[in-house]
Formats: structure tokens, C-alpha cells, sequence
């Protein structure tokens, strides 16, 4: 494989400067000492970057924790945590019934023992991390198949894994940047005894639903406190009455005055994944098959779980986090089309590649600038995408089949000794994965799942012939049609993969017990299977393909652009620098960056999704909202425009003042910067934050949640 010296990397390059003097950069805390300190200063940084981070000691960042596609922050020194609602959505949704719908009520606990359980949720303190690289390349064989390459660095990832998790207590992951890159061994402690403290109802914390997302102006109160709590020995364990609350390493000072115009800001959190370095063919081929094979098939889940809400009323709250995904990666997909299109990605992408490729030949790089031509080359021969596709989201799309698929791969994988078996498929993973199990029974409605399958099995009849799987024969007559959906049916009218008394001894069965299962749901993915595990095959062999091709031009981009360089996100912690500011959306209007309650009432109707709950009227209402009213507003404000660079995952995100405050939540972006993951744009990236006079106002006036105020370290006086 070919390697480039570290050492080989050019010094920062002046043409490259406006990154840092932008918002953009999502920037890897182990990487924070190579940032210009003064210069970060001179825009408002007040506490030294050391004490956000420091290799092996920690620091502020520390208070930032990682949830399941979110971040979120400890307020307290008592395991408080604050995260967007739309994070907690799945857990609210899962406590949710007819009689008490904490989805449409909200939930406030008055005492620590009235707090609820939150299915399925856990969270991950960041204890430190370093870089693994050179571990993971040692003896690996030379010349290597792309497959072999992949299960090579994957058993050197299992090893180094387990050898760090023979520390009690603490959870390990590596994390890769950049498909190879580097790779950092992260050491967290996982808390999985989460408790739901406070959620508003969600008129207010999705005010606005599908009709503002992703837009400007922006008037949601997305933010939701949950606790971690651990044994009495204050180590992780499961839920139990005995336990305690979790003391965090460190929490964050809460703010009550909140951010200006022109105000210098921070971003925390664990973004998702962004394709900055993609390649122009790549960024093509998302731009012109991906995104709209992903919005074609989002629109028909979307109006299949529409017609289910419509037919069984019961439905719509299991229905509701799945509604609620699909329609954000509907706009997601027509956002990334519209945005790639606009903002010319492919164009510029081709020039970056250009200018890089005569900076290669003029420097006499060791890179070959043939790197690229090699990578498109492999890319344009990459397989089975539709069916790929199909599979991927068919396996985490329907309920019951993913339920049954856990089942026979977590048998099939029990068969392998465990350093063998897949990365999540370990002994240490079944806690995760019987948990995974449970809270999906919480969100299953079997005629809605059962419409969802025969929607994928029609999409699987559009695809060519050579697409298709052997077995999956398209109904050709009426009666043909008919008798697959008769068999729909009955699968789901006697499976047991759903039912948890049912499905234990499912979860102990070996392979083979399972090829005898009379549950047809069982029987239906043993058919699949072969089909998913080729899947997985080709997955690797990419993995591998890119770690060989891949990594040599990324080299070749770390060295051209010097110290300010950053990796593409990969869920690691990272920090963005930015500044609260608005934007123009289209030529001749420009958008001021703050909402305020006042906008929020006026934007109040009868209907959903703006209609505001007779309590909020009232505490909006009264005349004086000091402290929480800003000064030149006038109001209370709600949420907040900055060019922060951030994407997926950053939901939660804590936004800090220059002294490490807490003054807001991140929760979204404008629709103009969905294509911002393929490109930091300084016109038009800005992200969308609530403000943190919102949520202390809603506590104080709208929820009376004195005690949780009081925990925050708020003096309801303070000005």
C-alpha cells in the first residue's frame, strides 16, 4: 500500500486562510493545537483551545456527550442533559399510548423518582482518543485483495478494541476518517440507565413540522433534558431503583443572557458525515442517481404510512419517529439536488481536482497523479447499486424483518469464534443488540409494517432482471398479486419475532434450530439472507478498494493544503468556529438572524402544525419576560442563525459563548445549506440554533420546572 510520510506536508498555504476565518471546519478536538490561537482571539475566544481539549487531560469538551444520530450536553453535576426533542422523539414516541401521550402533552418530571425510563436510548461520555494508524497498517501483507485488505484492518480494529475494553467500564470504538485515512481509538463510558426529565409537547418542539423544517424563519422549541444514571458504585449498569445519578467530568455553566449579532460562537458535537473530499464523479453520481432514487422512494414510504395513519388511527403514534425521518430525508434529498445544482459542486470539484493534479506534477509529490484516475475508475465499475440500495433500506426499514434478519445474524454470527465475527456482532455487543430488539416492539404496528414490505417487494419488481434476486419472481396476473399479498398476510399475522416472550428463545437458537423455525417471518429473510451477506461482501471489497485508492489522493490533499486541513465528519467529537449572522436566501432579500416569540404567536393557528397549546398562550402573555427578554429584540428570542459548518449528528450540539457558556442547541440548517455536506458555502451555510432565553423561558414561564433551573445553576433574577 502506498504510504506518504507523515512529514511530507506542506506549511499552511495563504489562498487557504478564509477557512479559518470562516465558520468552516469541523474540527477534530485532538487537532485543536494546530489552529491559529490568536486569531480565533481576535474573533471572540476568550479560554485558551487547551482548555476546551488536551490530549490525554481532557477539558470542556468533555461536558459534550454522544447519543444514537445526536449529541447533547451535561448541565449539571448530577447528570443532567440537555439534547434537541427531535433526538428524543423515539423514546418519547415509545412512552407514548392513548391514555398518556407524552408525544402531544410533553412530560415534566417533579422529582427524580417520576422520572421515566427512555427505551432504547444511551449515551456515550467521551473519556479520550489517539491516533491508531500505525497499529492498524503493521504487517499488513503487501499486494493484498481488496476484500483481504478490509478483513485485515477490521481484525486489527477487533484487537486493538479488545485490548482496550479490558479496562473496566469504558466502551471502545475506532474511528475512521476519510475511508482510511487515519484511524483514532475512541474510549467513552457507555451509560445506557437514560431517564426522560422533560420534553415540551410536540406542537412546540416541532412547531412548525414539516412545513418549516429545514427553513428560515425558524420558531421551535427542540430541546428536551433527560439524566444518566449508573450503579451505586457509580459505574454503568443496567436500569435499576438502586441506582444514582451520574457526576460528570465536567458540565456546562448555563448562560441567561444568551448571544448578539455579530456574536463569536462555538459548535460541540459528533457530526454524522459530510463528503467534502468526494470526488467530482462522485459527487456526480449522488447529485443524479442517489438523491432522487431517494426521493422517489421516501414519497411512496411516506404516502404508504399516510394511508396506514389514515386506516388505523391507532397507528399514527408508533408511525410517528418513522414519519418524522422519512419526510426530513425527503427534503434532505430534494435539498442535496437543488443545492449540488446550485451551488456549481461538480464544477468546482473538477477544478479542485485540477489544481491538485498540477500541484502533484510541480512539486514532484510521491502520489502519483494518476491516484484519481485509478479511484473513478473502480467507481465507475461498482455493482448492483439499485439492488443495494433496495436491500439496505428494506433491512432497516420494516420492523418485523429487521427483528427477524437480527435474529438469524446474530445465530449465523454466533457459529464464528468471536474475534471472527462482524464489528457489532460480538459478545459485547448483545446486550446492545437484545435492547435494539425490545425498543423496536414500542414503535410496531404490524398493519403499517406489513404495507411497508409490500411496497419494498414492489419496488424489488421494478428492478431489472439482472438486478433482481433469482427467487423474487414479479406477479404477473391479478391472481398472482393476490397471492402475495394473502401471504403478506398470514406472515404477519403468525409471526413471533415481535412478541419479546416469543422471540427469547429465538434470540438463544443456533442456525440450524432456525432453518427449522415454522415462523414464517423467520423463513421469509433465511431466503434474504444469502442476498444481505453478499451485500455485506461487496461492502467490503469497496472498503478495501478505497483504502487503496482512495487514501493515496487524500494524502496528496492533506499535503497541499497544509495545517488547515480537516477530515470529512465520521461521528468523532468535533468543534466549529462561527460567528451569529444571517444570510440572503436569493438575491434582493436577506434574512435577520434571530426569532422571537413574538413571530412564533403570530405564526399561531387553530390546526396543526402551528398550533400552540392554551398554556403557552397564557405564559406568552404576560407582560413582563424579564429576564429572559432581549434588550434590542425586545422579546424573548427563540431561535438563531450562525455559518457554524455543521450536518446529521450535530443535532443537540451545545453552542457555547467565547467563554465556554452554554447560550443555545443546534437543531437544523437552512434548506440553502442541506448541499453543504458536499461544500462549505460562506454565502449561504448557516445552521439553526435555539436560543437559550427559549428554553430557560419555557422551564421558568410554560412548564414551572423551578427545580430544574435551580439544578441548571439559573437565578431567575439574574440579568
Amino acid at each position: 500500500m502506498n504510504l506518504v510520510p507523515p512529514e511530507f506536508v506542506e506549511p499552511c498555504r495563504p489562498e487557504l486562510l478564509s477557512v479559518q476565518q470562516s465558520g468552516e471546519g469541523m474540527w477534530p478536538w485532538q487537532d485543536l493545537a494546530r489552529l491559529d490561537e490568536v486569531a480565533l482571539k481576535a474573533r471572540g475566544l476568550e479560554l485558551p483551545l487547551a482548555e476546551l481539549w488536551t490530549p490525554g487531560a481532557g477539558g470542556l469538551a468533555q461536558a459534550v456527550i454522544g447519543l444514537r444520530g445526536c449529541t447533547g450536553a451535561f448541565v449539571s453535576d448530577q447528570g443532567l442533559l440537555i439534547t434537541n426533542h427531535h433526538c428524543a422523539l423515539g423514546a418519547i414516541q415509545k412512552l407514548s399510548r392513548p391514555d398518556q401521550n407524552l408525544l402531544e402533552n410533553g412530560f415534566v418530571a417533579r422529582s427524580r423518582s417520576a422520572e421515566l425510563p427512555a427505551p432504547g436510548v444511551a449515551i456515550w461520555v467521551f473519556n479520550s482518543q489517539r491516533d491508531v494508524t500505525e497499529e492498524i497498517f503493521r504487517d499488513l501483507p503487501a499486494g493484498a485483495a481488496d476484500l483481504d485488505t478490509a478483513l485485515y484492518l477490521r481484525k486489527r480494529e477487533k484487537e486493538i478494541v479488545t485490548e482496550c475494553e479490558k479496562t473496566p467500564s469504558v466502551r471502545c470504538s475506532i474511528s475512521r476518517e476519510n475511508d482510511g485515512l487515519r484511524f483514532h481509538l475512541m474510549v467513552s463510558t457507555e451509560i445506557t440507565d437514560v431517564r426522560l426529565v422533560f420534553a415540551p409537547p410536540e406542537s412546540l418542539g416541532s412547531f412548525g413540522g414539516e412545513v418549516d423544517n429545514w427553513r428560515w424563519p425558524r420558531h421551535s422549541l427542540d430541546f428536551a433534558l433527560l439524566r444518566a444514571w449508573v450503579g451505586p458504585d457509580g459505574k454503568p449498569a443496567p436500569h435499576d431503583a438502586n441506582n444514582i445519578p451520574f457526576t460528570p467530568p465536567r458540565h456546562l455553566t448555563v448562560s441567561t443572557t444568551g448571544p448578539a449579532v455579530g456574536d463569536f460562537i462555538m459548535v460541540a458535537g459528533t457530526p454524522y458525515r459530510t463528503s467534502r473530499y468526494r470526488t467530482a464523479q462522485e459527487v456526480r453520481e449522488a447529485h443524479e442517481w442517489f438523491y432522487p432514487h431517494r426521493e422517489t422512494l421516501f414519497s411512496r414510504w411516506i404516502s404508504v404510512l399516510e394511508k396506514a395513519n389514515e386506516q388505523f388511527p391507532e397507528a399514527r403514534i408508533p408511525n410517528a419517529t418513522a414519519l418524522r425521518r422519512l419526510s426530513n430525508g425527503l427534503i434532505n434529498a430534494r435539498g442535496m439536488i437543488e443545492g449540488i445544482q446550485k451551488n456549481r459542486v461538480i464544477a468546482r470539484r473538477l477544478s479542485e481536482e485540477e489544481t491538485l493534479r498540477t500541484w502533484i506534477r510541480s512539486t514532484h509529490h510521491p502520489v502519483p497523479e494518476t491516484a484519481l484516475d485509478e479511484l473513478n475508475a473502480f467507481l465507475d465499475g461498482v455493482p448492483n447499486k439499485e439492488l443495494d440500495f433496495l436491500l439496505s433500506q428494506m433491512q432497516n426499514g420494516v420492523s418485523a424483518f429487521s427483528a427477524a434478519y437480527l435474529l438469524v445474524k446474530w445465530a449465523h454470527e454466533r457459529g464464528l469464534p468471536d474475534p471472527q465475527r462482524t464489528p457489532g456482532w460480538q459478545e459485547r455487543d448483545r446486550a446492545g443488540l437484545l435492547s435494539r430488539l425490545n425498543a423496536a416492539d414500542l414503535s410496531y404496528h404490524a398493519a403499517s409494517d406489513r404495507m411497508v414490505l409490500s411496497m419494498f417487494l414492489d419496488e424489488f419488481d421494478r428492478l431489472a432482471p439482472e438486478q433482481r434476486p433469482a427467487f423474487h419472481v414479479p406477479p404477473v396476473t391479478d391472481e398472482d398479486r393476490k397471492k402475495r399479498e394473502d401471504q403478506l398476510d398470514l406472515m404477519f399475522r403468525t409471526t413471533t419475532v415481535m412478541s419479546p416472550a416469543a422471540r427469547e428463545p429465538l434470540f438463544s437458537a443456533t442456525s440450524e434450530m432456525l432453518a427449522q423455525s415454522p415462523d414464517p417471518m423467520i423463513q421469509f429473510v433465511l431466503a434474504w439472507f444469502p442476498q444481505l451477506q453478499d451485500l455485506e461482501k461487496r461492502q467490503l471489497v469497496t472498503e478495501g478498494a478505497l483504502l487503496r485508492l482512495r487514501r493515496p489522493w487524500m494524502q496528496a490533499t492533506v499535503a497541499f493544503r497544509g495545517r488547515l486541513f480537516y477530515p470529512d465528519a465520521n461521528t468523532s467529537p468535533r468543534v466549529s468556529f462561527a460567528t451569529v449572522t444571517g444570510y440572503s436566501p436569493e438575491d434582493g432579500t436577506w434574512n435577520v438572524p434571530f426569532s422571537t416569540l413574538r413571530g412564533m404567536l403570530a405564526k399561531h393557528r387553530s390546526r396543526p402544525p402551528f398550533s400552540l397549546p392554551s398554556a403557552f398562550l397564557e405564559a406568552a402573555q404576560q407582560e413582563n419576560q424579564v429576564p429572559w427578554m432581549d434588550p434590542l429584540l425586545e422579546d424573548v428570542p427563540i431561535n438563531f442563525l450562525s455559518n457554524a459548518d455543521t450536518t446529521g449528528g450535530n443535532s443537540g450540539s451545545p453552542v457555547l459563548d467565547g467563554k465556554g457558556r452554554l447560550i443555545g442547541l443546534n437543531f437544523d440548517r437552512v434548506y440553502e445549506n442541506i448541499a453543504g455536506d458536499f461544500g462549505y458555502n460562506p454565502l449561504r451555510s448557516r445552521n439553526i440554533m435555539i436560543d437559550i432565553r427559549a428554553i430557560l423561558w419555557t422551564l421558568d414561564r410554560f412548564a414551572q420546572a423551578f427545580d430544574l433551573l435551580t439544578e441548571m445553576g439559573v437565578r431567575r433574577a439574574e440579568k
